[in-house]
């Protein structure tokens, strides 16, 4: 059941609450028909997740993952939701750029561009960083910038996640 539902339910049973603590007529029929429809939700929420059982695990995966940062639920489930608000293609031009990031600072940290303290300002580091500076190509830099394209990403996403709703592990 989302927290919207559950709260509209808890709100139903404290009006019930309220109403016999001021010494109203509750009847018992009145309680077991409010019990059964709380579990009648209960029970529709957990077979609709269960049915988008991939999605459920994907989405407290994310939920995670902006707890982490966000500190808060109510953040974090915003956040989740504007980013599932988005075209998939939005995503998928965002896991392009991480990827050619990625390779570039690998490049970087392979020339030895990334192994030096950022602090350290002697002149021996400032000639060895000048060196390695001197050495990168421009057209070495702008391919690895580019080494993934939007097509490459979406032929890979696409397969891994069909391999992903393929496998029947995942329906655990």
């Amino acid at each position: 059941m989302s927290w919207t539902n559950q709260n509209a339910a808890n709100r139903i049973f404290n009006v019930f609450k309220r109403f016999q603590e001021r010494k109203g007529t509750l009847y018992e029929k009145d309680i077991e028909a409010l019990k059964t429809i709380n579990t009648a939700l209960e029970n529709c929420s957990k077979e609709h997740v269960n049915d988008n059982l991939l999605y459920a695990k994907v989405l407290a995966i994310c939920l995670v993952n902006e707890l982490r940062y966000t500190r808060d639920i109510k953040d974090a489930m915003r956040c989740v939701s504007s980013d599932i608000r988005k075209p998939l293609n939005y995503h998928l031009d965002f896991l392009r750029m991480h990827l050619n990031e990625i390779d570039l600072e690998a490049h970087f940290r392979y020339l030895g561009m990334l192994d030096f303290d950022f602090w350290d300002v002697t002149q021996e580091t400032r000639d060895k960083k000048a060196k390695i500076i001197q050495g990168i190509e421009p057209e070495m830099i702008d391919k690895i910038k580019h080494s993934w394209t939007l097509e490459n990403v979406k032929k890979s996403f696409y397969k891994t996640a069909n391999e992903f709703l393929q496998d029947v592990g995942n329906y655990k």
